[in-house]
């Protein structure tokens, strides 16, 4: 079930699996800046809560995580994190930076210090290795060594002997090889570029999983494909650092698992984030080396060559290393649409009034969009395509096309008006030639987990999905 507020955020989202028991229930609250202000965990028999609080340049001065911890940051007029107070420990971490006020020069009693290219090349008791590419080639803290290569496209390909195959000339890692270079990890994607299914091999066996998200794009938990129940969860602290976990799958997948927080691969030996151009550590809330972008000219913070995402990290995002986006995928904030999903074995004929509901074929395209009346009745669906019969549709612009559906005069359920449906208006299409969606729907939908596969976010030209289901 996703519900939207008149402006259009995300109030709640909800999952539940193929026999209706909830997987997931979070409802949100906002700031008057569209921060996001409080989270509740609805799903247990008790809610849990965490909340957020902002300073007026919208950077975090406040959390009380998922475990009951508050912890607060300050940072001085460059973005700077100057000091981390946790209620945990009741102690105060204090951040000190060099006379030009970008590098980090210590944090608490560990020193930190860079090379010649402004990349840190130690942190206490880790020491990082740069290659003559300036791609991070070796991880060193005590006894454990941690190595990596690349490849001509600068991509990270061999951890520790580890094969790292991609798919085409993208970022997308297809798989995974053990030092044998037998596949022992495999996985999909859908349009947005985000983690929906990992295959994994354990003692020769291949086990699979999908990726269960949040309404923040985050990693919460995997589902055991063979049985539809989610068997392992994670709880973040906003800055990507892993605070809790479970792991009911027998197999300890929940760290052989690389993809968590926002579809990020994480590197469980070292604690950083791999954000293809840069590494991220969530400790200490920066990255390894400068941003290779430009700043942003009137954006402040932006000039902070190391801070993640203008130290709002969660209402941004940075899956590439280079520069912040919102959460949905776009250059900035944006509030979610109003869309709903389901399988593609179900599109209900009733709804919630004036609402919209989007199937999702094996593809992760829409396939069919379905829109519903006051009284809550289905009153038309509208195709992006021609169902590969362009005989029966020969009037497509592009194959799109509509059906309506007739309306029983006695209340009851309507009949879908026979033929090949028509052409669609001139309404039904934004000033770009796509397809609109209502612009006046509010959306509350159900959606289900069929065969117990749950496939992630989609984001596509019709706005940012909160997850899409489709069939196995």
């Amino acid at each position: 079930m996703y519900t939207y507020l008149p402006t259009g955020q995300l109030s709640e989202i909800r999952a539940v699996d193929k026999n209706r028991n909830i997987l997931e229930d979070y409802t949100y609250l906002y700031d008057a800046n569209g921060n996001i202000k409080q989270i509740t965990n609805n799903a247990g028999s008790t809610p849990t809560s965490v909340s957020y609080s902002y300073d007026s340049l919208n950077q975090l001065t406040q959390e009380t995580t998922w475990t009951g911890d508050t912890i607060s940051y300050a940072y001085d007029k460059l973005g700077n994190r100057t000091s981390v107070t946790d209620s945990s420990t009741t102690a105060t971490t204090n951040y000190s930076y060099d006379t030009e006020g970008n590098r980090l020069t210590s944090v608490g009693s560990n020193s930190v210090t860079y090379n010649a290219n402004g990349q840190i090349i130690s942190c206490g008791p880790t020491s990082y290795t740069w290659n003559a590419e300036n791609e991070l080639s070796q991880v060193t803290n005590g006894s454990q060594s941690d190595t990596y290569g690349y490849d001509p496209l600068g991509r990270r390909d061999n951890i520790d002997g580890y094969r790292i195959g991609y798919i085409g000339q993208t970022d997308l890692v297809g798989y995974v090889t053990d030092s044998n270079n037998n596949v022992v990890k495999r996985f999909v994607y859908n349009d947005a570029g985000l983690p929906i299914l990992m295959d994994i091999d354990i003692s020769g066996t291949w086990h699979d999983y999908s990726y269960l998200y949040d309404g923040l794009g985050q990693i919460v938990g995997l589902i055991d494909n063979s049985t539809g129940q989610e068997v392992v969860t994670y709880t973040y602290d906003a800055w990507g650092n892993v605070i809790g976990h479970t792991d009911t799958s027998g197999l300890n997948i929940w760290d052989q698992n690389p993809f968590i927080y926002h579809g990020y691969w994480f590197d469980w030996d070292t604690g950083l984030y791999y954000l293809n151009a840069r590494y991220y550590n969530p400790t200490i809330g920066r990255f390894l080396s400068k941003d290779p972008v430009a700043p942003q000219v009137g954006d402040a913070l932006s000039y902070n060559e190391y801070a993640y995402v203008t130290n709002n990290p969660l209402t941004n995002i940075d899956p590439l290393g280079t520069r912040q986006m919102g959460a949905d995928g776009e250059l900035g904030p944006n509030p979610f649409n109003n869309h709903t999903q389901s399988s593609d074995h179900h599109v209900p004929r009733k709804e919630t009034p004036n609402s919209v509901h989007d199937q999702i074929g094996r593809d992760g395209a829409v396939n069919q969009r379905r829109f519903y009346g006051p009284d809550g009745w289905v009153t038309k669906d509208i195709h992006p395509k021609n169902h590969d019969n362009p005989v029966s549709h020969p009037w497509c612009k592009q194959g799109e096309h509509a059906h309506d559906w007739i309306p029983d005069p006695n209340g009851g359920a309507p009949s879908r008006q026979s033929g090949g449906g028509r052409e669609l208006t001139d309404e039904e299409y934004d000033q770009n030639g796509d397809i609109l969606p209502n612009p006046s729907a509010i959306v509350t939908g159900s959606a289900i987990v069929s065969g117990g596969v749950l496939l992630g976010t989609l984001i596509s030209e019709y706005g940012p999905y909160v997850m899409f289901l489709a069939l196995a």
